[in-house]
Order: structure tokens, then sequence, then C-alpha cells
């Protein structure tokens, strides 16, 4: 398939529910002891951010090559075709070097001015604080989730298989790199996404990433649905079927 068909895919990632269990692991420095209501207050602040955010998305397939000629490239890099963008890290290359075509995403829970509304109308304690800030993580994680399962999900479609995700400022995985895919999969554009100096994201609990695409014949770790986060909203599990187009039993 042509790298020039490649559209940039758009994603609603509205969430209908997340467990609140999840919630109060990423607040478990505050004991239920501490403060009456606890489980009840993460509730309802949850609820407040699920029906006011709008989570969204965005992803689009190159197609990478190595580059190994020097003098510009003393070490191995992953070029994306048809751009003029070259990924360097071992991580990266030993991700891409075989993959088939390399995934650029980005995703956001909704606008800062949504986040900074919801925070002067819910917050009026440090707990309250943190509760908002744990559900916006988790928020946040849920949205990139569901971008990842789409692109999952085309990768079945074409007869490839996918790895995890990785983002910049993993590994040796440039932080810097957030740049290009912010422009690549015109995220300012279509998400309101921006970058300051320091290559932080705006609006605050946003997430960029690439994923690798691969040809089954290419050996390497397979995903077991029981351990995949994915597994909760897999549109490929309530098919009976798996990452791989095998039917299997998802219990």
């Amino acid at each position: 398939m042509s790298v020039q068909l490649q559209q940039i895919k758009e994603i609603d990632c509205k969430i209908a529910q997340l467990d609140t269990e999840r919630v109060l692991q990423r607040i478990a420095h505050h004991s239920i002891d501490e403060v009456d209501y606890l489980e009840t207050d993460v509730a309802y602040i949850l609820d407040e951010c699920l029906n006011a955010l709008k989570p969204r998305g965005v992803y689009k397939l190159f197609n990478p090559a190595i580059c190994t000629l020097p003098p510009n490239y003393t070490e191995p890099a992953i070029k994306l075709v048809g751009t003029m963008m070259v990924f360097k890290g071992k991580e990266f290359y030993n991700r891409m070097k075989k993959a088939q075509h390399t995934a650029l995403f980005a995703s956001t829970i909704g606008s800062q001015e949504e986040q900074d509304a919801l925070r002067q109308r819910l917050c009026y304690t440090p707990l309250q604080e943190d509760i908002l800030t744990a559900c916006f993580k988790e928020i946040g994680e849920r949205a990139a989730d569901m971008v990842n399962a789409i692109i999952i999900q085309q990768a079945l479609d074409e007869g490839l298989y996918t790895d995890d995700r990785l983002m910049p400022g993993e590994s040796d995985f440039p932080l810097e790199t957030r740049s290009d895919i912010v422009f690549y999969v015109q995220a300012e554009k279509r998400l309101g996404q921006s970058l300051d100096k320091a290559h932080a994201l705006k609006p605050d609990h946003s997430i960029v990433g690439v994923v690798g695409l691969y040809d089954k014949s290419r050996k390497g770790r397979r995903r077991a649905c029981g351990r995949c986060k994915y597994r909760e909203f897999c549109s490929i599990r309530s098919i009976g079927m798996n990452c791989h187009g095998n039917k299997g039993s998802f219990k």
C-alpha cells in the first residue's frame, strides 16, 4: 500500500465509564481513613470529568526506511518516507527496522479551558486536586489506548500485527521527537496541541507516540489478550478474534 494513500484518521475517544478503583490506585498515598467519603468523591469527580471532557485522537501510517549512509548517519536511524523526519535512538531503530508501517499518533482528553473549568468548579481542597489530576491521567491513558486499539484494528484488516506503543522520553527515544509527531499528524490543527520550549505538551495530559505494524512472518513477542490493557473495550475480541487474526476464547 502506497504511503501517499494514507490519510490522517481522527478518532472520537468519548469514554462512557471508567473503574473508580483505577483512580483510587493513583491516589493511594491518601488513606480511606484520612477523609470521609473518599470513594464517593472519586466517583463524583470522575463522572463530572467524563461528562465534560471530549477526548480525541489522531494517527497516520508512514513507511519506515533504514538510514545508514555516512556522513549524515554515523549510526543507524529510521526515516519516514515522504517526510523530513529521521528518528534516532536504539529503541526506535530496533522496533521499526523490520516494520512495514510506523503509526504516529496523538491524543488529548480535551481543551485546556475544559480542564481548567473543571478544576475551578470541583477543587476546593488539596485532596480534590489530587483526585481530579488522577481522573485526568486515567482518562488520558484510556484515550491513548483507544487510538492504539484502532491502529491494531487497521493492522488486523491489513493482515499485520503491532507492537506496544513507544512514547518520546522512553528509553533513548528523544523527548524532542514530540514536535515532529505533532506536526506530521496535524495535532495542533486537529486537537489543539502545542509544545513549549521544554517539549511539554498542551493541553495537559496529552499523549503522543509511535506504534510499529509488522508482517506476521516477523518473529517476535505475541500479544496475549489476558494481559492486554485494551481487552475491556477491544473491538477485535468482541467478534471472537485476536490481534493475529485467529479465532479464540477470551474469558
